[in-house]
This record gives C-alpha cells, structure tokens and sequence, in this order.
C-alpha cells in the first residue's frame, strides 16, 4: 500500500475514534446548606488557547460529595429550577463565542439524570488591547424539561461535550462552576453533602440507638 494512502487511513481512523473525557474534580467545600447559588473555581483547563478544539469532560466531586436537591413540602417533588454551569475565565484580544456542545447531569452510578441538553450561542469583545472576560464552557438545568421527583434527587457530577470558540488569541486563565437554585422559598435551595461523613453518620446493624431527649 503506497505511503500517502497509508498516511491518510491513520489520519482517518484518528478522526473518527472517540474522544476520552478528562475528569476535572471539583471540591465542593464542607457540607452546608445553599440558599441561591454557590460558585467553586479550577484551574485544571488553565493555559489552554482556544482554537476550536473538542474537549470530552467530566465535572465530579471528590470526598464523596454530591448536591442533593430536596423535596419541597408544598408540592411533596423536587425543585425543577436548579442548574449547573461550567464558565471560563479568559485573556486576549478582540471577539471570543461561548462554547458550543451538549450536556447532562448524572448520579452516583454515572448514570444520566434527565435529557442531554444543548448550548451555543453568545459572545464577549474585549479591548483591543487585550483583557479579561469570561465565556460559558457548559451548562445544564436537569429537570428543565421534566416534572419533580417524590425523593431526594443526589447529583454526584456532569458530563459534556463542547467544542471550543475559535479564539486563537485567547488562552484560559481559569474555571468556574456555578450551581444555582431558581425559585421561591423552598425551592431556591439545595444542599452539599458529604457522602462519607453520611455513612458514617447511619448507625451500624444491631447497634443501640440513643433514646431521644424528652
């Protein structure tokens, strides 16, 4: 088989295999309760130019953690307006686009929650002499499109795949992820649990239970 031939079935074959998702963990803090939203930042994506590259990742949350959506009391389902946003933080000059691609939340098995949702659309200009902006990498909002669920709905972390703006002269100087509860009361809180002090908080088969304090 001539060389040439043989040069372009490889460059074939690398186009088409799939693309491997990078993990970027994400530490969610110490357990709490969040009332609005709470913002974590990375930097695992620092440094990388944008030009038009396709990345495969996975958001997770590492010690065991998970945000935990809970059952409202009103309606007896979980809140439909929670999201989960991936921005970047970027340096250059001129007109960088928001990524572009598709994503989806998922449980402690990596399952999927919810339908994949798409994304793209929406710039920044910085000065001509180069500045800071901020650009979306992804975002998903689970229960957009579906009812509440009569449990406690445990998000242990996010798939996507995007395709970067092609920005050349931009290059990222840092990650975000920004979770956030829409709605009234209720239904504009979640929680950030730690996994491991939870089992470690449930009492072991046949061990006595402390009475309750009268």
């Amino acid at each position: 088989m001539p060389l040439k031939i043989l040069l372009l079935l490889i460059a074939s074959a690398i186009a088409l295999s799939p693309v491997h998702a990078t993990t970027i963990a994400v530490d969610l803090g110490p357990p709490m309760k969040v009332v609005g939203e709470k913002s974590v930042t990375f930097n695992s994506l620092d440094n990388i130019k944008l030009s038009g590259q396709t990345l495969s990742f996975d958001i997770v949350f590492p010690e065991g953690s998970f945000v935990r959506l809970p059952v409202l009391k009103k309606t007896g389902v979980t809140a439909t307006g929670f999201s989960l946003q991936v921005m970047l933080s970027v340096s250059g000059a001129g007109t960088v686009n928001n990524s572009a691609g598709k994503g989806y939340v998922f449980d402690s098995a990596q399952k999927q929650i919810g339908e994949v949702q798409t994304f793209d659309g929406g710039s920044v200009t910085t000065d001509a002499a180069g500045e800071s902006a901020r650009i979306m990498l992804g975002h998903v909002s689970p229960l957009l499109d579906k009812p509440g669920m009569a449990a406690p709905l445990d998000i242990y972390g996010a798939h996507f795949e995007v395709t970067l703006p092609d920005a050349p002269r931009f290059r990222v100087t840092g990650g975000e992820l920004l979770l956030s509860a829409n709605g009234s009361r209720q239904a504009n809180r979640f929680e950030i649990v730690n996994g491991l002090a939870e089992k470690g908080r449930r009492p072991k088969p046949g061990a006595r239970q402390k009475p309750p304090k009268q």
